[in-house]
């Protein structure tokens, strides 16, 4: 028996089957438009990250004075955390960032106990006077990713085109589950004397 006429191939299978490839065209082409009503989407589904920053400011010290006074302070206090990834910071001048992160995994309960967990401990740092009031965030993907950009230009004079945009960034927020809007390229408005 020659080798070529006995091996089964899919073309020769296709071939002596045109049924049975019939319906299997047809039921797999069914279910590529079924699957896309009834799976769920989102457009821009949030990514937690399970991260949380600590910004310090301390305006007018060196980095590292920063780092001595304030970074490594507040470092020490979230070590031994359950669930603790790693800790991470950057220390400029006048800005400390510690960044707490949490393992993947975990759920949102579990982390909302961690965040709580970061602001008792956080609480407890005894900070040096002269520092201005810490901000604690739970970063997620929400934090960075825009979901709309609008420009606005045109031939009206620099006031005229400053007050449609503030209106618009105040109309924007009275929209449900807008979280923030931000005004970008306006120039500091200044007074000279």
């Amino acid at each position: 028996m020659d080798d070529n006429t006995s091996r089964f191939t899919i073309g020769k299978f296709s071939v002596t089957k045109p049924v049975l490839i019939n319906i299997l065209m047809v039921t797999v082409l069914a279910l590529g438009p079924f699957s896309l009503i009834t799976l769920p989407q989102e457009q821009f589904a949030e990514v937690p990250f399970y991260w949380v920053n600590v910004i310090v400011p301390y305006p007018g010290v060196a980095a590292e004075d920063m780092e001595a006074s304030v970074t490594i302070p507040v470092e020490n206090a979230f070590q031994g955390m359950d669930k603790l990834k790693q800790i991470s910071s950057t220390t400029s001048e006048g800005l400390s960032v510690v960044r707490v992160e949490f393992d993947d995994g975990i759920d949102d309960q579990l982390f909302k106990a961690l965040y709580q967990d970061v602001q008792t401990r956080f609480s407890q740092v005894t900070l040096p006077d002269g520092t201005l009031p810490a901000i604690l965030d739970d970063f997620s993907s929400s934090d960075f990713l825009p979901v709309i950009e609008v420009i606005i230009s045109g031939n009206l004079p620099y006031q005229d085109l400053r007050e449609q945009a503030l209106a618009l960034q105040n109309e924007i927020l009275k929209v449900g589950d807008v979280a923030d809007v931000q005004i970008i390229g306006l120039p500091e408005r200044q007074i000279q004397v």
